[in-house]
């Protein structure tokens, strides 16, 4: 401190603005650095995430439908328009699922435990199981 007490007084001056300076500018690069990692980590969640949940959500609505369709076309079958309708909507719930499970492959790669790759391995072995049931019910 010494050091300081024999300068004038502008000088005193000059330095504080420029530490303040310095430092305002440090924050600044911490802050921009933090708001870069924020907005990759945002960039993996809509890139990555999002659509994965999207396609397991959908593969669980083409099940609930497949399956809802196939009792109300052996329940009311017996009318030729109303078997047909059924039957239509059976054949679009179980192409949404095909659907749905080829874009769960292909994001298998890029997904991690955070997305729960272990629920999306689980809905797709109880749609193949359920996909099973279906035929042999539509065989008999």
């Amino acid at each position: 401190m010494l050091v300081f007490s024999h300068l004038p007084f502008r000088q005193k001056l000059r330095l504080a603005g420029s530490l303040l300076l310095a430092c305002t500018l440090l924050g600044s690069l911490l802050a921009s650095l933090q708001m870069r990692r924020a907005n990759q980590a945002s960039a993996n969640v809509s890139l990555r995430s999002i659509p994965a949940v999207g396609a397991l959500s959908d593969l669980r609505l083409g099940a609930l439908g497949s399956a809802s369709a196939l009792k109300s076309w052996l329940l009311f079958g017996a009318d030729p328009a109303a078997a047909a309708r059924y039957r239509a909507q059976f054949e679009q719930s179980e192409q949404l699922s095909e659907r749905a499970i080829a874009e769960i492959a292909r994001l298998r790669d890029t997904l991690n435990d955070s997305v729960g790759s272990a629920s999306m391995s689980s809905a797709i072995d109880a749609w193949r199981a359920l996909d099973a049931a279906e035929e042999r019910v539509l065989a008999t």
